[in-house]
């Protein structure tokens, strides 16, 4: 009776919605805004996601749920897909521009500035 009810079909459907339901829970370091819209937040890729807010006519930003912005002591920083941050740019224009060369985005540095934050934060694997 055990048996029965255990195939390889049930097996395949749960693995299935098991795998669905995880990718939705996942969220995304970079997501697109538009005024007026909830934020899109299903980028992996930096390039992409500023390439499609350009399309949008929107801005990608870096989704505040998925990355730790250290604290630097420049208004702008650049992030890359990799989540690398560096933010060192007092004006938009000249983040822009790096951002661009280094296929990231460039984002308001929301860390207070002048504010040393413990620089192992952003790592999700520290276990001390």
């Amino acid at each position: 009776m055990f048996k029965s009810c255990v195939n390889k079909k049930n097996i395949l459907v749960v693995l299935l919605l098991s795998f669905f339901l995880s990718t939705q829970t996942m969220a995304a370091p970079f997501c697109i805004s538009i005024q007026g819209i909830a934020p899109q937040c299903e980028y992996f890729d930096a390039a992409q996601c500023q390439k499609r807010s350009y399309e949008l006519s929107g801005i990608c930003i870096a989704n505040p749920d998925e990355l730790i912005l250290l604290s630097g002591n420049k208004a702008y920083c650049v992030v890359t897909s990799n989540r690398s941050t560096i933010c060192a740019y007092t004006d938009r224009p000249s983040c822009e521009k790096e951002a661009y060369s280094a296929g990231g985005v460039c984002i308001d540095n929301t860390a207070p500035l002048g504010v040393q934050q413990d620089p192992y934060r952003s790592d999700r694997n520290k276990n001390y």
